[in-house]
């Protein structure tokens, strides 16, 4: 029990101390005092919370613009890329198509060979068959 009471009478003693701490600092002067010293910590925090701010804000438009920037040349490699493609294959296209036509162009010349040749052969009969 004495071990009790001596804790509680060391608890009022300190809360008593505590009291008139705060009531002195609550007074006149001393009040002001104390609220400047808040309020200056409260501008500190709140400029502390602005630069914060500001600084990510600024990091995220400079991410941002290095990834825009990355996109627009990503985009341009890609154009140039299709544009290449695009002319190797007007190119593979025309060469075809030259091809063929050239492969045409033989055949019509073949078949217009067989076609003489058929013609003087016939020719040839017709004479011969006349003729006998």
């Amino acid at each position: 029990m004495k071990s009790e009471s001596s804790k509680l009478w060391l608890g009022l003693g300190i809360g008593a101390v505590v009291g008139m701490a705060v009531g002195y600092l609550m007074t006149g002067e001393n009040r002001r005092k104390v609220e400047d010293g808040i309020r200056e910590v409260g501008h500190e925090i709140k400029d502390g919370a602005k630069n914060v701010f500001s600084k990510v804000k600024s990091k995220a438009e400079q991410a941002g613009s290095k990834v825009a920037g990355k996109a627009e040349e990503w985009s341009d490699k890609v154009s140039d890329k299709a544009h290449q493609w695009a002319h190797e294959a007007e190119y593979k296209a025309s060469s075809a198509a030259d091809g063929f036509a050239q492969k045409a162009n033989d055949v019509r010349h073949t078949m217009d060979g067989k076609a003489q040749n058929d013609a003087e052969t016939r020719q040839q009969y017709t004479d011969n068959s006349k003729g006998k």
